[in-house]
Parts: C-alpha cells; structure tokens; sequence
C-alpha cells in the first residue's frame, strides 16, 4: 500500500493509507528494497547495486546473506548467478566469470576494509570502482548485473568507499557511541527507535525471530527512505572464502585443520565440540577416558566428535571445490563452478578428447574407511545422465591430508555405496 494515496481532509496533504491508519509505524520497504537490489538484467549494459549490512556479532547477518543469495536464485534464472562469498573482494574479484548476474557477498568486511587502515585499502578500492569493467570484460558485448554486500559489525570504521550503499540494512543498533550517532543520521530518529527495539529483543529477551526484521535506509530513493526490512529463513548453503583458502595453480590443497579448530574452540556453542575432536584426533584419547573427564556418558563425546567432524568437513568442502576446480583447468580441461544446493559440484569438459565428467567433491575425517551412499551423489547423478557424462566422486581426507584416487562411474550404474579406504 505504500503507492496509495489519500486526501488528509484538513491540510490537504496526500497521506499514505499506512500514514493514515498507523502513523508510528515505519512503513515496510521490503518489496522495494529488493527491487532496487536485484534489477532486471539489460542486454549491453552491466548495472552494479552496493548493499551494506551491518548488525552486532549473532545478529543474524550471515543468515541475511543467505537469504539473499536464495533470493537471487529465485528472482533471476538458477544458472544464470554466480554466488560469490568471501572476506576479501581482492578474493571475490578473482572468482567473477560470464554468468549474467555475479552476487558478491563480503562477510566481516572490516577485517581488510578498515577506515583506519586506509593507505592499505588502496588496491582494494580500486578493484571495487573497477568491478563493472572486470565483469565486462568477462561477458563481452552481453548485458549483467553485479551486485556486492557488504557486512560488517563497526559502521563508521568501514571505510567510506564501501559505505557509500544503494542499500544500507542495519540488524541492530551500535553500542560505540559513534557508531550509534552516524547510523542515526542515516535512518532518523524513528526508525532508529525501532532498531533498539529490535536489538532488545535479540540480546535481551533471547527472540531469535527478531532477527528477521531490520531497519532499511535508501539513500538513492530520491530522498532518504527508512523503513522495515523482512526475510525469511534460508539453511545455510553458503561457505566463505577467506584469503587463506583460495588456491592458485600449481598448489596443493591444505587445510589448516588446527587453526580452524582453535577458532571453533572460542566460539561458545562449538567449544565442546572442537575440544572432543581435538583430544580425539590429534591427541589420541580414547573417547571413554574424555567421557570420565567431562563427566558425561561416552556417546555425548562420540556426538560431539561427529558435529564437528561434520562441520569440518562443511568448511574444508568448499575450499577442496575450488582447488579441484584449479587440478582441473591445469590438465586442461573447461571447467564450470557450481555447488549449490540441488546442483552438481563440478562440470569438466575436455573438447579435444569429447568427454564430459560430472564431479562430487567431498571433503572428509575418517581413519579407516569411508562409505559415500548414492542418495549424497545425486545432484551429480541426474547431471551425468542428462549430459551423456561420466560421475567422477574425488575424496581428500582430513585425518591424512591425502587427496584419494578419483572413483568414476557409469552414472547408470553407480553402486549403493562408495567406498574409500584409509589405506587404499
């Protein structure tokens, strides 16, 4: 409703129906927020939107980013996006390709795009103003769309190059004084009422559900719109890409397995977790002397184990794709990126050699053997038997850091389970 209008009947002044009936309430831009985030793709010409989300630490913001890079999937065709999520946009610039619609998504920016660190922000700044160009020079004469989210817990300390939204959505409010004063001057004193409502209810009153709604300011909006923002819930698909993970030709794939161990032991609802997996695997105690310590029944380390092994193998995934992707092109094969949700990880093609190889990558913990059932392998599948193509599944282990012999497969004849043997 917010393009309706009526008489006030006193001033004469046109009111919306919302200012009508709830004058207090902050009117709901969520259509119009991503209408401006993601515009129709034109035929020569590449349009870029900036977002910049900020919000304190569990606010919700990477499950935001989720959300949006799903929105962007439904909103424009499924192979048409590239889903780009990094830390650094020196990283994301260099995974951009031909696709019509690139989504870049920058977590906890202020790590590399501090105010304070400005004379060190200089290459950085410049990839940002020359994003539409590299993509440009990827799709050729072919019209896209480029869009970069920001996200960051310190406003005022991002630097103002990447300040300067379309967009800018804020989760919460600051608790820097600064920080507190700048955000008001974007959104008005109303909404920003409405935010520390916002904030109460997720810090103080433990509503998870409140982090689905969130002031949003257009600055580019004629004048300076400010309103509420909501989204629903997306799973989490997405893996972030940090300067540590992205592998050049010629490297082998490593995973630091102890430094993302000691990061997971500092975070409160994995610290039990990374602790079992560390004293289990890298110190060698059995789970029965762990269960005596900690004062639990021996399966409540063997669950702990098992998430964390779980959730290792969910980082480490995404890293071992993308050294697979570089393995690929240095043989000399054409290789399309994919991995989302329902999709295959990898489609390589040799044209000299007329084959196509479909390939599931996984990235595991096992010590002796590991089984793969057909129902995990089955994006790939359907993609091997609808292009005439070979599966191929490629396994690195953790425990080892061994990358195994590639398993390939008649996609018609694919067994019920993988197998991949320690020792094999």
């Amino acid at each position: 409703m917010d393009g309706t209008l009526l008489s006030a009947g006193v001033s004469g002044k046109l009111l919306t129906v919302e200012q009508i009936i709830h004058p207090w309430e902050l009117p709901n831009l969520t259509g119009k927020t991503l209408g401006a985030l993601f515009p129709s793709v034109p035929d020569h010409a590449v349009r870029h939107r900036h977002l910049v989300l900020f919000g304190m630490m569990e606010s919700g913001k990477t499950s935001l980013m989720n959300f949006l890079a799903a929105e962007a999937r439904r909103r424009y065709s499924y192979q048409d996006v590239n889903i780009i999520a990094a830390y650094s946009i020196r990283k994301a610039m260099d995974l951009i390709n031909d696709k019509r619609v690139q989504l870049i998504l920058i977590d906890d920016a202020i790590q590399e795009q501090n105010s304070r660190t400005s004379t060190k922000n200089a290459q950085d700044t410049a990839d940002f103003y020359q994003i539409r160009h590299t993509y440009e020079a990827m799709a050729g004469e072919r019209g896209g769309v480029v869009v970069t989210v920001w996200a960051t817990q310190r406003f005022k300390s991002l630097d103002i190059v990447f300040r300067q939204g379309h967009i800018l959505i804020f989760k919460t409010s600051a608790v820097d004084p600064e920080d507190d004063k700048l955000i008001r001057n974007y959104i008005g004193s109303k909404a920003a009422g409405e935010l520390g409502k916002i904030t109460e209810r997720i810090f103080i009153n433990e509503d998870d559900a409140a982090k689905s709604r969130c002031v949003v300011c257009i600055p580019v909006s004629g004048r300076i719109q400010s309103g509420i923002f909501t989204y629903r819930y997306v799973p989490p698909f997405l893996h972030f890409l940090g300067s540590e993970e992205v592998y050049q030709p010629g490297e082998d794939f490593v995973f630091n397995l102890g430094a993302v161990l000691e990061k997971y032991r500092n975070i409160p609802k994995w610290r039990k977790a990374a602790n079992a997996y560390y004293q289990a695997t890298v110190e060698h105690k059995n789970q029965s002397t762990l269960a005596t310590k900690e004062g639990v029944v021996q399966s409540v380390i063997a669950d702990r184990i098992a998430r964390m092994r779980g959730e290792l193998a969910r980082v480490a995934g995404g890293d071992y794709e993308i050294f697979k992707v570089q393995q690929l092109i240095r043989r000399g094969w054409s290789v399309e990126h994919q991995g989302g949700i329902g999709q295959p990880d990898i489609i390589a093609r040799n044209e000299a050699a007329g084959r196509v190889v479909i390939y599931s990558c996984k990235c595991l913990s096992f010590k002796r053997q590991v089984s793969i059932r057909a129902h995990e392998l089955a994006p790939e599948v359907h993609k091997a038997r609808e292009l005439n193509a070979t599966l191929a599944v490629s396994v690195f282990n953790l425990e080892d850091s061994r990358e195994y012999p590639e398993q390939l497969f008649n996609p018609e004849r694919v067994p019920a389970v993988v197998k991949f043997d320690f020792g094999g």
